[in-house]
């Protein structure tokens, strides 16, 4: 497992900002946003929502209000999911969270509720990072995150 430890402070502001570097991210807004935190209070009210609605792993996704099966074997298949989707999601649970995932023309476009195990200083700069980022910015910097996810920003 490569993930840092939840509340080992290895996601501290310097990591973040390392992240940033790393995806081509100089500017001093973002680090600004990084060191004041100014999204602290959108992470706590985005784990407690995910808390209650039972969101324990990540990711968890949802289409169309219906939270996917990740025991199913279209969840780790991007064609596989993709056609799954279009064929009115016979994989997908019973809805659990406000939160989806659509897909159109081979683009993935998301919102996506990190779950309880998310919490704390790695989520604040998420928003953040939407805002000052240029999609392929943003795209990169994911892809650095979180690479064995197959997705491209919209």
């Amino acid at each position: 497992m490569n993930q840092k430890q939840e509340n080992s402070g290895a996601w501290d502001n310097t990591f973040l900002a390392s992240l940033g570097q790393t995806a081509g991210i100089t500017s001093q807004k973002f680090s600004r946003c990084v060191n004041k935190g100014e999204y602290l209070g959108w992470v706590s009210n985005v784990a407690a929502a995910g808390a209650k609605a039972n969101v324990n792993s990540t990711p968890t996704v949802f289409v169309n209000g219906k939270e996917i099966d990740r025991n199913a074997s279209e969840y780790f298949d991007a064609a596989k999911f993709k056609a799954a989707v279009e064929r009115g999601q016979e994989f997908c649970k019973p809805f659990q969270l406000r939160a989806h995932r659509q897909l159109s023309q081979g683009h993935s476009q998301f919102t996506s509720m990190p779950s309880a195990s998310l919490r704390g200083q790695r989520w604040r700069s998420g928003l953040a990072i939407k805002d000052l980022l240029q999609p392929f910015q943003m795209q990169k910097l994911l892809s650095v995150m979180l690479p064995s996810l197959p997705f491209q920003v919209v």
